[in-house]
């Protein structure tokens, strides 16, 4: 049965307005039960929950209020509940997009007495089974019991969703053991985070991307020579240019996609992984294709080299490199991959995931 953070984000992209706040959109969805039920926060006004609270619900940290378990409990309240879910549906659900969230419902794995072919036909139907996936949500247990969010494990082997800044791992590891940090970087390895202040047309590195964040980090740590450090590293491990470079401000020659340069420092090792490649105008190209590859060369690479340390990879093709994807499509890839080549996983990997982008992602 679906909690109810996986009950809000499976309606969310059926509600006329899909862009409304979390806030509002778990709210309102509620909405039935707290009004059939009676539900009152200390003010003795409708409860409410705020930002926090829904985003502690939505990330599974926190689970289902008590007020909310306990109105079910009241004589008739699911006739209640359906009445008001029929308002519901006429103020906050997309008419032409029913038939579609019929078939979402059905996907989770509550049970119903509905008639499939008809829920999208009938308001009444349809209030009927929001009620009931509404309750079996509530009554499920909506906090993770695992925190951070364990996806996969095998003895020692684990592979972890977690949120943070992924840069803590690194340059702000203080714990014992050294991490493996990913840095995402461009088939040349290009070094140079083009300021505003120069007036490039042809920017080579940007400074908002982890990429750029890393070299900007890197030079206020100490890390020096990262040009020859990065050959170094290419050459130990044997690897020669594929191509040339279209552009005339970067370096000459180009990797294959799915390139590892290890650079060492103090307090963890990073695993520079080329994504994508440059364009004569400096515009990072990848594709799905490329992030797949890359990932498996990751978890290739760490299983050979790690020497058991833990591997903390970002969300790849989400930014500046043209892949196009959405924070859920990117986790998707990455997750497929990874459980596609569990063989070669040797202990801990972490997805890193940006603050407070969590609450959107299905698991």
């Amino acid at each position: 049965m679906a909690c109810l953070a996986t009950l809000v984000k499976t309606i969310k992209p059926f509600c006329k307005n899909p862009n409304a706040s979390d806030e509002d959109i778990f709210n309102d969805f509620i909405s039935p039960l707290v009004n059939a039920g009676n539900i009152k926060n200390k003010n003795k006004e409708p409860l409410w929950l705020n930002k926090g609270r829904v985003s502690e619900l939505l990330n599974q940290k926190k689970d289902v209020p008590k007020a909310l378990r306990d109105a079910l409990t009241q004589i008739d309240i699911d006739k209640k509940i359906e009445l008001q879910f029929i308002d519901y549906i006429d103020d906050f659900l997309e008419e032409t997009k029913i038939p579609a969230l019929q078939d979402a419902l059905f996907n989770l794995s509550h049970k119903t007495d509905c008639n499939r072919d008809i829920i999208y036909k009938d308001r009444d139907m349809l209030a009927k089974l929001l009620t009931q996936e509404l309750r079996a949500a509530i009554s499920e247990n909506n906090k993770n019991d695992e925190s951070p969010s364990i996806i996969w494990k095998r003895g020692k082997n684990r592979i972890t969703v977690i949120e943070g800044d992924l840069f803590k791992f690194g340059f702000d590891n203080r714990g014992k053991d050294k991490n493996i940090v990913v840095i995402p970087v461009n088939t040349s390895f290009e070094t140079h985070v083009t300021r505003k202040f120069e007036g490039e047309p042809k920017p080579i590195v940007s400074a908002t991307s982890i990429h750029g964040q890393w070299l900007t980090r890197a030079e206020q740590s100490g890390l020096k020579d990262l040009d020859k450090r990065i050959q170094q590293s290419l050459d130990l491990d044997g690897i020669t240019p594929s191509s040339t470079s279209k552009s005339d401000n970067t370096k000459p020659h180009c990797y294959p996609i799915g390139t590892i340069a290890v650079i060492e420092a103090k307090n963890c090792i990073y695993y520079l992984t080329a994504i994508s490649q440059f364009n004569q105008n400096n515009n990072a190209q990848s594709s799905v294709e490329d992030i797949g590859n890359s990932v498996k060369e990751l978890i290739k690479y760490h299983n050979t080299h790690g020497q058991g340390y833990s591997l903390y990879l970002p969300l790849l093709g989400t930014g500046l490199s043209r892949a196009g994807l959405s924070y859920q499509e990117s986790y998707d890839i990455i997750k497929e991959t990874l459980l596609s080549n569990i063989q070669l996983i040797q202990g801990f990997i972490f997805i890193v995931f940006p603050h407070d982008e969590l609450a959107e992602i299905i698991l």
